[in-house]
């Protein structure tokens, strides 16, 4: 038996090492990844990582890209779960601190279920090269502002968050006495200490860290939430008496950070938005003359979903006098469905003798709803303003940046709940080179925000009639509304003289909502024979954030439809369900196969097609001939079975009892035996 024990443990064991031994060394070995060898990036920039896997088509694994020095960083560091062979694109930043020289990334296949398994890896490298232009050439304070979390690659309601913020002194002046002071939104506090951090000398290229135990409220929603970080100290400047003296210096830096918390509340949809969502100055030139007339175009929106606008009232006004209406400043639209979007061209003038180079106009909207409700809306953008004597070109009294050129990775629109790559060309118009310019990128409602890091980036020098390129990791909310959004391009700047300038630039990117039509599975109407009538009911759910237009639902198969075979459902809102029935006859008994098509088009336009295919189960057809039918015929009794039931029991009860007699008999019997024996002894 113990032999027998040792054999089936023997077994057992070869059976569980055959069937784990093949999944590690087929991973290891049938998995080929592939990426560029090497990779040339200058310290402050980023690039894109395309890499590549093969495998069989029932191989599952996750992409990971992973370098150990934390200057060199992956956007999207993760990939989802593929099968078979795939491609993915990651997002590569180098800190602008990072130093010079060759680093080793790693490229990894691992196992969905268990990170830590790797099923197949390659090495690729990242040459960092040198920045010559890091630091600013003139004597603005200048700093640049990152972040590192302890666990997470996200903040977390609920909890203390240990945040490092890094400062990196971009600018050509040295300070001291150095204090660093983070601002938070509602609902995250310091767990303990202070605001603010002494950090003492703060040089040119240096950097320091400081770090925070953030406590995030449970009730902080999901988003990506601004941190204001303050750096103030002093520094030394030559007074005019060429006398060297300290100063206070101030620097201000955001960061946006992203936090997994407490899903937002359903907004009110219901509401008429009225929406600025575009303007267009003097037919696009950017800038105007002082003292000329010009057109100011203004694009609006009802981005609501059902009201209607009323007695919508349009005011344009610029607090500086620099601009202003030709003749009303009051406009007057008296109504604006849900959706509707309308252009107002506004006659324009610059005022000549104005000091102003840069004119802030005020829109500000009132409308009713309506049920008599009244709301309010105000926007901002800016005009660049020419003396009328100079042009745009040497000697330009306010030489202009501006946005020449921008993508967002797509030809049609970016999907909520998303990355995108921002693409911007910065370009210098004038005759002048341009330098220490900063630009920040800002989306008003605060749905598209920087993948990480700050949503300002610096640029050292422009040349006179130069371009630059930047290339910016964007993430959309979930929450975002499908449409058109807005991003404000502001820059700041300054020429070879010191002057400072700045401008602004709009650009607008269309964001869309994932579309998502579920379908319940078909039930089986029950048993069915082959020319018998059933009855089958389709529920399906409008389960995403957009309407579904012109939604059409057909069905076929090996059937004849009692009644219609399509209906056409129209547009179905979000959050809807229906169901679509009919009425069928099988065409024979078997497999009966089927099959649904919805048709729809989502909110950008394109056909969808989605089919759900049934099968039923058809039984014969009974048969019937009255002639083959036979009756039963109760077959004559005898004997016991011809007995009454009375009559049977007490057959019963006679058998018991003689069944009792003899068995007392036999025991009887064997008592008087055993007596005899003990006797003859």
């Amino acid at each position: 038996m113990r032999s027998l024990k040792q054999i089936l443990a023997v077994l057992l064991l070869a059976v569980l090492l055959a069937g784990m031994t093949p999944a590690a060394v087929f991973g290891a070995d049938s998995i080929k990844l592939s990426g560029p060898n090497v990779l040339f990036v200058m310290q402050g920039a980023s690039t894109y990582v395309d890499v590549e896997a093969k495998a069989p088509a029932d191989t599952e694994y996750k992409l990971v890209l992973e370098c150990a020095d934390r200057n060199i960083t992956m956007t999207n560091g993760k990939s989802g779960t593929m099968a078979g062979d795939g491609k993915y694109t990651m997002s590569l930043s180098v800190a602008r601190q990072a130093e010079v020289g060759n680093y080793n990334l790693v490229l990894k296949a691992v196992d969905p279920k268990d990170s830590n398994k790797v099923l197949a890896a390659k090495n690729l490298f990242v040459s960092v090269t040198e920045n010559k232009n890091s630091y600013s050439s003139l004597n603005g304070p200048a700093m640049e502002v990152t972040y590192a979390l302890q666990e997470n690659d996200h903040l977390v309601a609920g909890q203390v968050n240990y945040v490092t913020f890094t400062l990196y002194n971009r600018g050509n002046k040295n300070y001291s006495n150095g204090k660093v002071t983070v601002s938070m939104e509602k609902g995250m506090t310091i767990q303990s200490g202070a605001l603010s951090r002494n950090v003492g000398r703060f040089n040119i290229g240096d950097t320091v860290s400081v770090q925070y135990p953030i406590l995030i409220d449970s009730s902080v929603e999901n988003g990506s939430y601004p941190f204001v970080i303050s750096f103030g100290a002093l520094t030394t400047q030559k007074s005019e008496e060429g006398e060297t003296q300290a100063v206070n210096a101030d620097m201000t830096e955001t960061v946006y950070i992203p936090l997994v918390g407490k899903e937002k509340s359903e907004e009110d949809t219901s509401i008429p938005v009225i929406a600025l969502i575009g303007n267009k100055i003097g037919g696009g030139t950017g800038s105007i003359k002082k003292g000329s007339d010009f057109n100011l175009d203004l694009t609006f929106k009802n981005t609501g979903k059902s009201k209607t606008a009323k007695d919508i009232t349009i005011t344009v006004s610029d607090a500086s006098g620099a601009v202003a209406p030709a003749s009303s400043e009051l406009i007057y639209l008296e109504s604006m469905k849900a959706g509707e979007t309308v252009t107002q061209t506004i006659p324009m003038k610059a005022i000549e003798n104005s000091d102003e180079n840069i004119a802030n106009v005020n829109v500000t909207l009132g409308y009713y709803d309506e049920d008599g409700k009244n709301y309010n809306n105000t926007a901002q953008f800016s005009i660049n303003l020419e003396d009328a004597t100079t042009t745009s070109g040497k000697g330009v009294a306010n030489p202009i940046l501006m946005v020449t050129n921008y993508s967002f990775g797509s030809d049609k629109a970016v999907m909520a709940n998303s990355q995108f790559p921002l693409s911007l060309t910065i370009t210098n118009t004038s005759a002048k080179a341009l330098r220490n310019i900063k630009v920040t990128v800002q989306d008003s409602t605060g749905s598209i925000l920087p993948a990480e890091g700050s949503n300002s980036f610096f640029i050292n020098s422009i040349g006179a009639g130069g371009s630059y390129g930047k290339l910016m990791p964007m993430a959309v909310s979930n929450d975002i509304k499908a449409g058109v959004s807005t991003i404000a391009v502001n820059m700041s700047y300054e020429d070879m003289d010191a002057h400072t300038f700045t401008s602004s630039d709009t650009i607008t990117v269309p964001v869309t909502q994932q579309d998502r039509l579920v379908i319940d599975d078909i039930l089986d109407p029950g048993y069915l024979t082959a020319g018998e009538a059933g009855y089958a009911q389709i529920k399906y759910y409008n389960m995403g954030q957009t309407t579904l237009n012109n939604l059409r639902i057909a069905v076929s198969g090996d059937f004849t439809i009692d009644g219609d075979s399509s209906q056409y459902v129209g547009n179905m809102a979000n959050g809807r369900s229906d169901y679509f029935s009919f009425n069928f006859i099988p065409n024979g008994e078997g497999e009966m196969n089927g099959k649904a098509v919805f048709t729809y088009e989502n909110s950008q336009g394109e056909e969808q097609v989605i089919e759900k295919e049934f099968t039923f189960n058809i039984q014969p057809a009974p048969e019937f001939n009255p002639e083959d039918m036979d009756f039963p015929v109760e077959e004559e009794k005898h004997g016991f079975a011809a007995l009454p039931i009375w009559g049977k029991g007490l057959v019963a009860l006679g058998a018991l009892l003689a069944v009792i007699l003899v068995i007392k008999g036999i025991k009887k019997h064997k008592k008087a035996k055993a007596e005899a024996l003990t006797l003859d002894e």
